[in-house]
């Protein structure tokens, strides 16, 4: 009986163990906390502010942002083998649309797939998928 409960304890371990090895966000590479997107993949989403550490408490994920560490666009898109799809520039900010077979989002804007967006600002990028909700 020991056995059998034991097994099963090793077993859910295991699988939390692998639950959040695997479950880490999309820019994990470029910063250490993260604007989430949840519920809805639209600007009336719910948005919180997690890190590594949080980010896979939180089950209904339908997009992120973050502010880069460092690190610059072309980088960005070259990781995610994105292709740019259209730029913008408004005022004193760069914003790339790009698309990204890696990235699990996605919107129409303008008529087309776009899944990562970036905006460039003086020194500061800011990244999101599908795009950036709230204010760059």
């Amino acid at each position: 009986m020991f056995k059998r409960y034991f097994i099963v304890f090793l077993s859910v371990a295991f699988m939390l163990s692998l639950y959040f090895t695997v479950n880490k966000p999309l820019f994990s590479d470029y910063a250490d906390k993260y604007e989430l997107y949840l519920k809805e993949n639209s600007s009336t989403a719910g948005i919180v502010n997690a890190d590594k550490y949080s980010f896979p408490f939180y089950f209904s994920v339908k997009g992120e942002a973050c502010v880069v560490k460092c690190g610059d666009e072309k980088k960005i898109i070259g990781d995610f083998n994105a292709e740019t799809v259209f730029t913008e520039e408004i005022k004193d900010a760069v914003i790339i649309y790009a698309y990204s077979e890696k990235i699990p989002y996605e919107k129409i804007v303008n008529g087309k797939k776009v899944n990562l967006q970036i905006v460039k600002r003086n020194d500061v990028i800011k990244v999101g998928s599908p795009l950036i909700y709230g204010s760059f």
